[in-house]
Order: C-alpha cells, then sequence, then structure tokens
C-alpha cells in the first residue's frame, strides 16, 4: 500500500490562505494507528506506524494520512 502524508501549512497572517503544499509518501505492507488524547479527551497527536517501527510519523494540527491500495485508490484516511 501507499501512504501519502499531507503535512498542514502554517498560516503566519490572519486571512491568509496557505498555497504550498507539504506531503510524503510511503510504502508499506501494513500500518498502526495510536491516538493521543489530551486531558479533556480529545485528540492532541495520532502517531502512524509503518511495517512495525520501520516509519514512525506523528500527525498533528491539520496534518492528514490518505491510506491507498497499490492502484492508488485511498481506503482510508486520518486525519488530525
Amino acid at each position: 500500500m501507499i501512504i501519502r502524508v499531507n503535512w498542514a501549512v502554517p498560516v503566519t497572517t490572519p486571512g491568509e490562505i496557505p498555497t504550498l503544499k507539504m506531503y510524503h509518501t510511503y510504502q508499506a505492507s501494513e500500518y498502526f494507528v495510536e491516538f493521543n488524547l489530551n486531558p479533556n479527551g480529545t485528540t492532541d497527536s495520532i502517531r502512524l506506524m509503518l511495517d512495525g517501527d520501520k516509519h514512525d510519523i506523528s500527525l498533528s494540527g491539520d496534518d492528514v494520512a490518505y491510506i491507498m491500495n497499490d492502484e492508488g485508490k485511498t481506503i482510508d484516511s486520518i486525519r488530525t
């Protein structure tokens, strides 16, 4: 499977629309998701592990990970 992680682009000026999108792509045979909750019970960050601990990715803010099959069709998405 293919995993594409779209990183949130910080906006420095109120009302500014971010134009640059940053992403990484990974290839893996399995993935595991761990939700880290803050004291009020909402998601603080998400830990995405690919192929055991081969890739250990921390998602937060507005980061999004798309899990796709080998043909590129999205089969799951993980949003913070």
